[in-house]
Formats: structure tokens, sequence, C-alpha cells
């Protein structure tokens, strides 16, 4: 499996407080494991299929990280609210 960030996906992380980008980077980093592992074990994630080959875990109860899966690749597009990951899948 390989992991890549779209530049989208920076920004939105560095926009946000210190704290919640710690928390951010511990969901990314239990999402490569998650994935490393055979997907057996989400630890709190909520990972969570949307549409297609999109997918969204939890990083916190107002933090939400969208990624990507496909074609044996994860890659992450965005981490915000619940209305940011509305407006990003509406474009």
């Amino acid at each position: 499996m390989r992991y890549c960030y779209v530049p989208y996906f920076q920004r939105t992380v560095k926009k946000l407080d210190p704290h919640i980008k710690d928390k951010v980077s511990d969901a990314v980093n239990n999402i490569v494991d998650f994935y490393n592992e055979g997907g057996h074990s989400t630890k709190g994630l909520g990972i969570k299929h949307l549409r297609d080959n999109l997918w969204e875990a939890r990083a916190g109860l107002q933090i939400r990280i969208l990624y990507d899966l496909s074609g044996g690749q994860v890659t992450f597009l965005l981490a915000g609210s619940h209305d940011d990951v509305r407006n990003f899948l509406k474009r």
C-alpha cells in the first residue's frame, strides 16, 4: 500500500490549531497502520465509506479526514469539519 498527501490536504492541516494537528497526525498514522495490518482494528477511527473510492475517518469529535482509496494507494485529500467534507464533496 502506498500513501500520499495532496497539497490541499497539507494546507488544510496547516490551518488547524496545534492540538488538533496532533490528533490529525495520530489519526493518519492509525489509518496507515489499519491498512498495513490488513484492515483489522480501526482504533476508534470510525472509518466510513462515503462513495466510489472516497472514505472518511475521525480525528476527534469535530475533525474528519477524507481520503481516496484506489489502486493500492491511499491519497489524503482533506482534514476538516463535517461541513468542510460536505463542501469538498460538492465540488
